[in-house]
C-alpha cells in the first residue's frame, strides 16, 4: 500500500519487487521525483520486452506519468519494446493524452 507523508504519496510501486510475469505498478501514484521509476529501467536490463504489470494500479497524477513517460521513452530509444498491461481506462485516458501510446503498447484491463 501507498505511504503516505503529509500531502506527498509515496507509491508502494517504487520499491516493490519484480513480480515474475512483470514489473509491477500499484496503489496510487503521485509526486513522484525523478527516482521513483529506476527499479523499472534495472528491472529492463537485460530484457528486450518490458513487460510492466498495472492491474493494480488505481490512479496516478499527471507529474508521475509525466516522469513514467521519460522513462518508458528512454527504454523505447534504447530498442527495447515496452508493454503496459492491465491499465485501468482512467489511466489510459491520461497516458494516451501524454503520448504513451507512441513509445508502448497499452493494453487495457477487461472489465
Amino acid at each position: 500500500p501507498p505511504m503516505h507523508s503529509g500531502s506527498e504519496v509515496v507509491a508502494a510501486a517504487a520499491i516493490a519487487p519484480a513480480a515474475p510475469d512483470g514489473y509491477p505498478l500499484e496503489g496510487d501514484i503521485a509526486s513522484a521525483g525523478g527516482g521513483t521509476f529506476a527499479s523499472l529501467t534495472a528491472y529492463a536490463e537485460g530484457r528486450d520486452t518490458v513487460l510492466v504489470e498495472c492491474g493494480h494500479l488505481v490512479r496516478m497524477d499527471f507529474v508521475s506519468a509525466a516522469q513514467l513517460l521519460n522513462v518508458v521513452a528512454n527504454l523505447q530509444a534504447a530498442g527495447k519494446k515496452v508493454k503496459l498491461r492491465g491499465v485501468s481506462h482512467l489511466v489510459a485516458a491520461l497516458w494516451e493524452v501524454l503520448g504513451f501510446d507512441r513509445v508502448a503498447a497499452i493494453e487495457t484491463r477487461k472489465t
